[in-house]
This record gives C-alpha cells, structure tokens and sequence, in this order.
C-alpha cells in the first residue's frame, strides 16, 4: 500500500508515492493467504480427478488398475523416469509388448 508524500523541489510541489515497508507479520499473512487459495484450487483439480476415475470405472471404460498403472506410467514420463521402467508400465497399459512396435523407438 503506497501513501502519497509532498516533496518540494525547485518547480513547485509534487505528489509522489512512498513505499510502506511490510512487517515480517504482513508477508507472513500475505504467504498464508496465497498458499490457502492454492490448496483450495489444488482441491477442486484432485476431487475432479477422482469423479474423472470414478466415471471410467463406473461405467465400465477401464478397470481400477488400468488406470493405476496408467497413473504410475503418466507419473514416470512425467518425472523423466528411465525408458526401460516406462516400456514396462506401458506394455502393462497395452498388454503388448512396447519395444517391438516401431513407432516407440527414439532417434538419436
């Protein structure tokens, strides 16, 4: 919150704004407030992917541990987790086996 201040100069009066320093208590509240919206987002995002699985298994699209393991593969590709690790997730996503399909070889 900038307050205004009067500074006079050799042309006249001028209205300028001056910095308030915060307190360490007004970041701290200021951190709290931020970290609460976020959790609630964070919230909203994870209750969404639940029904998004409920609805899946629900209506008989993918079984529990299809999307388990399709959880477990989305989380390693994500975290850049070896490709061998990744082949193994994702021929159990598939039930085939990955490293014989052509279009999942990488170029060097």
């Amino acid at each position: 919150m900038a307050e205004l201040r009067e500074v006079v100069t050799g042309m006249g009066t001028k209205v300028s704004p001056v910095e308030k320093k915060k307190t360490e208590a007004e970041y701290v509240l200021e951190y709290v407030k931020a970290v609460t919206k976020i959790d609630e987002e964070v919230k909203v995002y994870r209750e969404h992917k639940r029904d998004l699985k409920k609805d899946f298994v629900d209506n008989s699209k993918l079984t529990k541990e299809k999307i388990k393991i399709i959880d477990t593969f989305l989380r390693l590709r994500k975290n850049k987790i070896d490709s061998e690790k990744l082949a193994e997730v994702e021929e159990k996503i598939l039930g085939v086996n990955s490293a014989s399909d052509p279009s999942s070889s990488e170029t060097n």
